[in-house]
């Protein structure tokens, strides 16, 4: 996003991942005018639209008012998420392999 929606990106540094992965994704954003800009038709939209191009599957997204000391979520990421990861599939597809273990980050 940073090198295709650089304006987007820059207001989505703004934002924190709540919650969600594939499917959906909660994001919080403590300052109005943020919050203002990321919820816009427009601004969701592209931001769906990437979302879903690098899940790989149709992604919405919801932005919510959080307090600037609300502390981040962090999320790990499901083994199947892992492996539905489109990287991942391409990767399976062009080596003709198979992923044998999903292990956690160390």
């Amino acid at each position: 996003m940073q090198q295709r929606k650089l304006g987007l990106y820059l207001t989505l540094t703004h934002a924190r991942f709540v919650s969600g992965g594939a499917g959906q994704l909660v994001l919080g954003v403590a300052k109005e005018k943020f919050r203002s800009e990321l919820s816009s038709r427009t601004t969701q939209s592209q931001l769906e639209s990437f979302a879903s191009e690098f899940y790989g599957s149709p992604t919405r997204i919801r932005i919510e008012a959080v307090s600037e000391e609300a502390p981040v979520a962090v999320a790990s990421p499901t083994a199947n998420d892992m492996l539905e990861h489109p990287s991942v599939k391409a990767a399976v597809e062009i080596l003709g392999g198979e992923v044998r273990e999903v292990r956690p980050r160390r």
